[in-house]
């Protein structure tokens, strides 16, 4: 149909729903029970064009409605129907809505780059800013933009936040996430089978191509062009659901489930496990551990399983919660963006809640890929390409906004990053190209209002006209509304309704008179007074919205049907004229559509309704006087005892609305304590989602509103809110030990609760008191912690004579326990404790371990010895699986390995049958790292070290995972791992730690970097002044030991003697102390006595005898260690006893010491120990004058320094070898001449 010859400018397509088929219901899926009225199911949109890619906002609910609804239209019937319909339309109707997008291309040109970086691999933010109307979501949403994304199999999603859900935790992350598995859930089920056209599809092609106002083209989907829901880049919906069963674990799957529950769909349909599925190949060992636990039926029973929740109450639990929410997210997140390239839109982040933005920090920081391809047999899947656009109001986002710190922090971690390829760069000495799994792009840009000659080009498009006519027009709607591109639409709509423009039919174009608009309509200060006039103008939007502005930016008819009513009721009672007058239409149906056609409102496919504009809601919101507010209030509090769902979204702005108002509510006993019951809810909502700020001020809120003799009349729900409370304030930040403490000593002085109802927010205590670090908090917690046992009835000596003659008897006891129960059979038969006392002392002693190691460390032993009697007494709980790790480490104290190896074995057994992974982190963590290094090669610890990194990071369990990943780094060191490499995984797994705020982690971590990085020639001793000051400021002796550690062994390899064993004489004893039984003891205690030893020769023999004593205890140490077979030290030994034979003086051929040292290295793939002991080797044959021999060790020992990546070992070696060849001397084998010095 010609446009001009009809006068139609692209009708809306809402002009064709009769009056009665708009009053059928409130639900438009509910009014696809006709002919016409399919066409009406959908047309409560602003227009057909517009829907393709709104229409994906559809629930799953109204998805499946659709998908099995049949479509008893045949198209000849609707086309008739259509055509019939079309005679009545209107000549003269503006087509406003979908205004062209003007002025804006270079915008889009870099909204487009920045998605063409990140398409092949990489991350990225793009920030877009500006007032409020300057179309930011246009320009981000522009369907050029969406093109361009799906033209490369990409999926875009926006999530718009809401000025009332601020307080609502994750409220745009789940918007994002439940769109993101929708438009999953529309790829085609299986491979290279085609999708089925949905219902929405089927429809749309019904509709003549002369009423959309566009050509049809075809497309996947068998749709018009706009509604492309298709990903092209991937084959189907299987192949994502396979992939997400193989690398989900029910863990993760729980957590996505639980805060988007619309997650469930993928989770239910990857469960399904057919005979000769593929899925049923893909390592169907670890899909029977996690996910298929399958029935007669082949369906597994996964998704009951995961619904259950069992969540723990205390501060660490919750932590635990959060950070494994973090790491589910950034998996599901990675998983997606390395099957195809994903775009996820914020649209107004000046009102984001925290929560969501904590969250797209943690995917953009995401460093998890690069670990994972980290270790053995580790498989690459694929670059994630990943880009958040975020939105904001520029006038009301700061630099202190949640939105620029999270910019500048960002911007902080991208310099890093590049700081670290560069460094990366230099000590390689090769050219590395940029990794994009590491790479982040971030880029902000500011909106602009329009200049006239953007107003032209629109009025242009909109009346298809042009000329002098226009231009005027431009200038006067430029100048009345400064370019606002909101502004202008809003004036326009205004003009439109007041027929100021007129189709003439005979000059075939649209006709205005310039002088009346200007006279008419006079420019207000800002675009919220325009709204006012025209709301105030409009009877329907001045009685429904402002209410309907309660209810959030999006909100159902049925919720605002509710209080509408109760508002009538309330008003009518008081006789409020004029009130009743505003609320007397029956249905508000009809108010509604009416704000649809107006502008204000616009319909969604799943039956909501939402504002055009944030504007809008918060022009609305202005009229919401104070008696309406305390009318919905009070309606809200009344029915509390209804399911939370009836108000759906609106509960939290509904709930904010009470809060406002909770010192007015003084004399009414029954409506606080509904306030209590409804903050209590809320805070528990914010736990389970990790979202512990908000939570915190809603379980604040709660205990304000609890009446005087709370303890007396409602004392289970008080102790719950109590408890909640301090896991909240434990977790939400500063001041926490204060709030926490406050707490507990409320709880602890109602005697009439037991204690066992009391101890999670006991967890928390300690907890708290262990989080600060400090002396003063380390004897608060021993005492705190020593006290709750004594009323458990666990009781330890308090004299110096007790303690030892128990440590004694207990040590006899833990014989008798080794050789009797410890054996697998026996384990295999204790019974499983379920006393929830026994779990609450031993969860207790577990915690009292750490406060005794950091107060009285004599008491320690007995702690542990008290655990491992309890579990023979007993049986068999999750925390006897760190209990008899923990025994071992004694038991290596008195080195006796092979009984340390036994209770290794029987923490793994016990582990095994309690199936707790909330405590596997940490078991591995002192099996692998305090107790099987003593019998077990380091090279065969390293996959052990690796699973509990990954076991510790999908449960949440920080703790013991970053402190396993630290320790791989450390036994990779020690095993003689390349140095640049390892450098660069130091430097992702520093990122991680800050990350995750672990700096103890980290700080323990740096140390172990900042050796490696003395030893490749990046830095020198003169920046370990500064760590040094900072812990010996705060008096951190175990991080004091770490620094130490890596400084005598640097220092020992440098040569520099004496300063290495200076600081061993001071440290080595220390260090044997507080790093038990840790492999370093052994590296130490050999640099150590190496040091002294290499010191007396250079000397000839002659120095102070504390040298010589502290090198020949050390030497025998490791000789001890050697003689109890440990296998980690017999190269060190053999080259101490060289070292010993040179100082000493012996007789006979020396050389055959220094070859079996260098053997015995070269056999174990020991690296570095091979070319220390070259390099030894080479100083005792140049002492000796054996040049030709001096000169090929020292050749060696740069070749395997070159390998090992020791650039300044290599430098240091080379000057030798050159003094050597000035004077004429070269090995037998000439190898020096092919060596090239390092940068």
């Amino acid at each position: 149909m010609n446009e001009l010859q009809s006068g139609e400018l692209t009708l809306p397509v809402k002009e064709l729903v009769t009056p009665s088929v708009a009053s059928e219901g409130n639900n438009p899926m509910n009014r696809m029970s006709g002919d016409a009225s399919v066409l009406s199911a959908l047309t409560m949109d602003e227009d057909l064009r517009a829907m393709g890619e709104r229409s994906v906002y559809t629930t799953r609910q109204a998805l499946s409605y659709a998908a099995n609804k049949p479509l008893i239209t045949p198209r000849t019937s609707m086309e008739g129907r259509l055509s019939d319909r079309s005679k009545e339309l209107q000549l003269n109707n503006l087509k406003i809505q979908n205004l062209p997008l003007c002025g804006r291309q270079n915008e889009l040109e870099a909204l487009a780059n920045a998605f063409s970086t990140i398409q092949d691999g990489g991350k990225g933010l793009f920030l877009v800013g500006g007032l409020s109307g300057t179309g930011k979501t246009s320009l981000i949403e522009h369907d050029s933009f969406q093109k361009k994304i799906r033209a490369q199999g990409g999926i875009f999603v926006t999530a718009k936040c809401d000025l009332r859900e601020q307080n609502e935790p994750f409220a745009s992350v789940q918007d994002a996430m439940s769109l993101l598995t929708e438009k999953i859930l529309l790829l085609p089920k299986r491979k290279n089978q085609k999708p089925v056209p949905s219902q929405l599809n089927l429809i749309m092609n019904a509709i003549p191509e002369s009423l959309t106002g566009e050509e049809k083209t075809p497309s996947k989907f068998g749709s018009v062009s706009s509604v492309r829901t298709d990903i092209s880049g991937v084959s189907s919906l299987e192949e994502v659901q396979e992939k997400l069963a193989v690398e989900l674990t029910d863990n993760e799957w729980g957590v996505l489930i639980q805060t988007v529950p619309a997650m469930e769909a993928l989770v239910m349909t990857s469960a399904i496990a057919e005979v000769g599925a593929p899925m049923a190949e893909l390592r169907v060992q670890q899909l029977d551990e996690y996910h298929t636990k399958v029935d007669g039926t082949g369906l597994a029973t996964t998704t009951n399983t995961l619904r259950q929740s069992n969540q723990k109450m205390d501060g660490s639990s919750m932590r635990e919660n959060s950070d494994q929410m973090k790491y589910a997210y950034r998996h599901f997140i990675r998983l997606i963006s390395t099957i195809c390239p994903l775009v996820i839109v914020f649209d107004d982040c000046q009102w984001q809640d925290k929560a969501s933005m904590e969250w797209m920090k943690s995917i953009l920081t995401d460093t998890s890929k690069e670990i994972a391809s980290q270790g053995h047999d580790a498989k690459d899947g694929g670059l994630p390409s990943l880009l958040i656009v975020a939105s904001y109001r520029s006038d009301e986002v700061d630099d202190n906004h949640g939105l620029m710190r999270m910019t500048k922090e960002l911007n902080t971690l991208q310099s890093k990053q590049e700081k670290d390829v560069n460094e990366f760069n230099e000590i390689s000495n090769t050219a590395k190209e940029t990794d994009h799994s590491v790479s982040l792009y971030i880029q902000k840009i500011q909106l602009r209002n329009l200049e006239v000659g953007d107003v032209v080009g629109l009025l242009e498009e909109l009346l298809n006209s042009n000329g002098e006519n226009v231009e005027e027009l431009a200038e006067i709607l430029h100048k009345k509304t400064a370019g606002n591109a909101f502004f202008v639409v809003q004036l326009l709509m205004r003009l439109k309704e007041d027929h100021r423009f007129t189709f003439s039919i005979g000059l075939m174009k649209w006709t205005w008179i310039c002088s009346e608009i200007r006279e008419s309509y006079t420019a207000t200060s800002n675009v919220a007074d325009f709204l006012a006039d025209r709301m105030k103008n409009s009877g329907a939007a001045l009685a429904i919205l402002p209410i309907a502005a309660a209810l959030g930016n999006e909100f159902s008819p049925g919720a605002l049907q509710m209080v509408v009513d109760r508002i009538k009721i309330s008003f009518q009672k008081s006789d409020n004229a004029q009130f009743v007058s505003l609320y007397d239409t029956k249905l508000v149906s009809s108010p509604l559509l009416q704000c649809v056609d107006e502008g204000l409102l616009e319909s969604t496919s799943n039956g909501m309704f939402k504002f055009c504009h944030d504007k809008i809601l918060e022009t609305a919101l202005s009229f919401l006087s104070d008696d309406v507010k305390v009318c919905i209030g009070d309606y809200f509090l009344d029915q509390f005892d209804a399911e939370e769902e009836k108000f759906g979204d609106a509960f939290y702005p509904l709930l904010s609305l009470v809060n406002q108002r909770v010192d007015e509510l003084a004399g009414s006993e029954e409506k606080k304590f509904r306030v209590v019951q409804l903050n209590t809810l809320a805070g528990e909502k914010a736990l389970k989602c990790a979202a512990f700020e908000p939570a915190s001020e809603f379980l604040s809120n709660a205990i304000r509103c609890l009446p005087s003799d709370h303890w007396t009349k409602h004392r289970d729900l008080s102790l719950h809110i109590f408890v909640m409370a301090g896991a909240a304030a434990f977790n939400a930040g500063a001041g926490h030990v204060d709030r926490v403490k406050r707490y507990t000593d409320e709880v602890f002085a109602q005697s009439d609760i037991p204690l066992l109802d009391k101890v999670d927010l006991c967890y928390t205590m300690m907890d708290a008191y262990d989080s600060t670090f400090t002396a003063e908090s380390n004897l608060a917690n021993y005492e705190f912690g020593r006290s709750l046992l004594k009323d458990f009835g666990c009781r330890f000596p308090k004299s110096s004579a007790g303690i030892l003659f128990r440590t004694i008897s207990g040590l006899l006891a833990a014989k008798v326990t080794l050789k009797k129960k410890l054996s697998p059979q026996m384990l295999e038969t204790m019974p499983i404790s379920t006393d929830s006392k026994l779990m609450a002392v031993m969860k207790i002693l577990d915690k009292f371990t750490n406060a005794a190691f950091h107060s009285k460390t004599d008491l320690l032993p007995l702690v542990m010895f008290r655990q491992v009697q309890y579990t023979d007494k007993f049986g068999l709980s999750p925390y006897a699986a760190l209990a008899y790790p923990l025994l071992g480490m004694i038991f290596c104290s008195m080195q006796d390995f092979e009984a340390s190896r036994i209770c290794a074995q029987a923490g793994l057994t016990i582990l095994g049958r309690c199936n707790d992974q909330s405590v596997a982190s940490r078991c591995y963590l002192l099996v692998y790292v305090y107790n099987m290094h003593w019998t077990t090669p380091l090279n065969d610890l390293l996959k052990p070290l690796l699973e509990g990194y990954r076991l510790g990071m999908t449960t949440g369990t920080l703790y013991g995972a970053l402190f396993c990943v630290g320790f791989y780094v450390e036994f990779c060191f020690w095993t003689g791992v390349e140095l640049t490499s390892l450098y660069t995984d130091c430097a992702t797994y520093l990122r991680q730690m800050e990350d995750y705020e672990a700096m103890k982690h980290a700080g323990f971590l740096n140390c172990t970097r900042h050796m490696i990085s003395r030893l490749i020639g990046f830095t020198d001793s003169s920046e370990e002044d500064d760590i040094e000051a900072l812990y010996m400021e705060k008096n951190d002796m175990p991080m004091m030991c770490a620094l130490r550690r890596a400084q005598i062994y640097v220092e020992c390899f440098f040569g520099n003697h004496q300063r290495a064993a200076d600081l061993g004489l001071e440290w080595q004893p220390i260090i044997m102390e507080r790093l038990i039984s840790q492999v370093s003891i052994v590296e130490i205690t050999f640099a150590t006595s190496l040091s002294c030893m290499a010191l007396l020769r250079q000397n000839n023999g002659r120095g102070h005898r504390k040298y010589m004593k502290m090198g020949a205890k050390c030497r025998k140490q490791i000789k001890t260690y050697e003689a109890k077979l440990c296998p980690n030290c017999v190269a060190h030994a053999a080259l101490l006893d060289a070292e010993w034979a040179v100082l000493k003086k012996e007789k006979g051929d020396l050389r055959v010491k220094f070859e079996q040292a260098v053997l015995l290295a070269g056999r174990r793939g020991l690296t570095h120990l091979q070319a220390l002991a070259n390099e030894r080797f080479a100083l005792y044959m140049e002492e000796i004058g054996d040049d030709a021999e001096t000169c090929y060790r020292y050749e060696k020992a740069v070749t395997l320094y070159s390998e090992w990546g020791a650039n300044s070992k290599v430098d240091e070696l080379h000057t030798k070898l050159e003094a050597l060849t000035q004077r004429g001397i070269t090995s037998s084998l000439n190898s020096y001449q092919g060596f090239v010095k390092s940068p």
